[in-house]
């Protein structure tokens, strides 16, 4: 498996119209781990 970035424009497309399970990691630059 491959991590893509997802952003407003695919969204949709990637995450909520996948036929399968999707892990979502979300992070910023500014939020130390």
């Amino acid at each position: 498996m491959t991590a893509i970035n997802i952003n407003k424009n695919n969204f949709q497309n990637e995450v909520m119209n996948s036929d399968k399970p999707v892990l979502l990691d979300f992070w910023a630059p500014w939020c130390a781990p």
